[in-house]
């Protein structure tokens, strides 16, 4: 019988949670450090709104209580966060 450690298992979605959010930052954080004009304040808008997403996917990985619990965090996390 195969054991599933759930702290271990939601120390690895954490690890691809925060993976996630710096490849999601990055195109926006060149932005705001090269200071183009007229696309910087849209880049902090929407860094603001990877924060946030990405806090709310935290708390929900920290409050999972089962293995498919944080299989389907993940995975509705990765869905959302890489739709064209």
């Amino acid at each position: 019988m195969i054991t599933i450690d759930l702290n271990k298992m939601k120390s690895i979605a954490h690890t691809i949670r925060r993976n996630t959010r710096e490849r999601l930052l990055q195109p926006h954080d060149v932005i705001v450090a090269k200071n183009i004009p007229n696309e910087v304040e849209a880049a902090e808008a929407a860094r603001v709104s990877i924060r946030e997403a990405n806090a709310a996917v935290q708390v929900s990985l920290d409050a999972a209580e089962t293995e498919e619990e944080v299989r389907t965090i993940v995975s509705e996390y990765l869905k959302s966060s890489f739709q064209a």
